[in-house]
C-alpha cells in the first residue's frame, strides 16, 4: 500500500525529467532555420576550416552576455544543418557563455558512464536537434556549441518503417 504513494510523487518526476531531457528542440539560429540555403544567410562568408561553412561578416558576437569568438553555419548539399558558436577565452566569459547556454536549453541530463566530461550533450540522442557544448582545453577558444539538425534523417527512417510496417502488415492480411 505504502508503493502507491511513492509511486504517485516518482512517476510526474520521471516524465518531468523526460520530457526536459530534448525538449528544446530549436527551429534554427539567429533567422535561418534547418534546412535553409546558404543564400539565405546575410553577409556570408566561406570560411577553410571546417569545409562548407560560413561566417556571417556582421555576425551579433554575443550570446546573452557572452561574448562570442566565432560563429559558423554549415551546409550539407546547401542546406543548413549545422550551427556552432566558439566563446571567447577568459573564466568570466566561459562562465557567462555556459550560464546562457543552460538558461536556453536547461540543465543538462546526467552523462553516460564512461563519456568526457568535456562534452555536455543537452539532449536526447534521438531528438531532431542534437545540443552539445564541448570543452575545448587547448586552442584559442574554451567552449563550443554545436546545434546539429539531425530531423531530416531522422523523419527519413521514421518513413522507412512506417512504409516497411505497412507493406509487412499487408503480407499478413491486415
Amino acid at each position: 500500500m505504502r508503493r502507491l504513494p511513492l509511486l504517485t510523487l516518482v512517476l510526474p518526476l520521471l516524465t518531468l525529467a523526460a520530457a526536459a531531457y530534448g525538449a528544446t528542440a530549436p527551429e534554427g539560429f539567429r533567422g535561418m532555420k534547418w534546412g535553409d540555403p546558404v543564400a539565405r544567410l546575410p553577409n556570408a562568408t566561406a570560411v577553410s576550416n571546417p569545409p562548407n561553412c560560413y561566417a556571417n561578416r556582421r555576425e551579433d558576437m554575443r550570446l546573452a552576455r557572452a561574448p562570442l569568438f566565432g560563429v559558423l553555419y554549415c551546409f550539407d548539399n546547401d542546406r543548413l544543418v549545422r550551427v556552432e558558436l566558439r566563446s571567447a577565452t577568459g573564466e568570466d566569459n566561459l562562465k557567462a557563455f555556459r550560464d546562457a547556454v543552460t538558461g536556453i536549453f536547461g540543465e543538462p541530463p546526467p552523462p553516460a558512464p564512461g563519456s568526457s566530461r568535456n562534452v555536455v550533450a543537452y539532449t536526447a540522442p534521438g531528438a531532431p536537434v542534437a545540443v552539445t557544448l564541448i570543452r575545448e582545453v587547448l586552442g584559442v577558444h574554451k567552449y563550443l556549441l554545436v546545434l546539429e539538425y539531425r530531423g531530416t534523417a531522422a523523419a527519413d527512417k521514421a518513413e522507412e518503417v512506417r512504409e516497411n510496417r505497412d507493406e509487412a502488415r499487408k503480407d499478413f492480411g491486415f
